[in-house]
């Protein structure tokens, strides 16, 4: 089932993949295409941490040869169904931090995955599998949350349960982790999207985010962060 986009951005509602506060996370594409070197429909692509596998589907959608993968299935039932007749999209069961796989891929991508692992150590040995698994040449695409000022961490703790259990990290702390790549492009965003409540919500936060993030550069403050990282 070969689909004919040549880019992410060419897919029609792109935003729409990302499964919660889409116009914040979506805005990672653009960052991608400048920065990336690599043809996604002559690309083997993995991606840790699928979830729903619709993020994912978007790589395959432009040609690629995809392989979502998480700790278990919890895949959307359409991507499931697109499974079985599309030969260039697969699913895995793969540990982040052990990587153990035959292949070599051109890039690793995953969305809001290091801070699930929980402790700086497993973060650190996530990004040392990828490092190893991917192709020389090959790319790492990041999209995570930032620890961001003391502000967002009392948000988080009284209205997002689960981010008790989260590691969230800070920009300079990412540029250290990937200190054995080859080259990283790292861009940090956000602020106010945090406090919507409804997708809309957070989608009119994110625009208002994206005029303030002109003139304010410090990193404490925003919430989202990219990075290309190249082995």
């Amino acid at each position: 089932m070969k689909n004919k986009f040549n880019k992410i951005s060419e897919i029609p509602n792109y935003q729409k993949y990302f499964e919660w506060d889409q116009f914040n996370w979506s805005t990672a594409i653009s960052f991608f295409e400048k920065h990336s070197n690599i043809k996604l429909s002559e690309a083997c692509v993995l991606e840790l941490g699928s979830r729903s596998g619709k993020l994912g589907l978007l790589f395959n959608l432009c040609g690629a040869n995809t392989i979502l993968s998480d700790v278990k299935n919890n895949l959307d039932e359409s991507i499931k169904q697109r499974l079985k007749v599309d030969d260039d999209l697969d699913f895995s069961i793969i540990d982040a931090t052990n990587i153990d796989e035959e292949k070599k891929y051109d890039i690793i991508v995953l969305k809001s995955v290091l801070g699930a692992l929980e402790t700086k150590e497993n973060q650190k040995k996530c990004i040392e599998q990828v490092y190893l698994n991917l192709k020389k040449g090959g790319e790492f695409w990041i999209m995570e949350n930032l620890k961001a000022s003391i502000f967002h961490r009392i948000l988080r703790y009284l209205f997002i349960p689960w981010s008790n259990s989260w590691r969230y990290i800070e920009k300079e702390e990412l540029k250290i982790l990937l200190e054995k790549f080859h080259t990283k492009k790292i861009k940090s965003k956000g602020g106010l999207s945090l406090l919507g409540k409804t997708e809309k919500q957070k989608n009119l936060l994110s625009k208002v985010d994206d005029k303030l993030n002109i003139y304010i550069k410090n990193s404490y403050w925003h919430t989202v962060v990219f990075a290309l990282a190249k082995k």
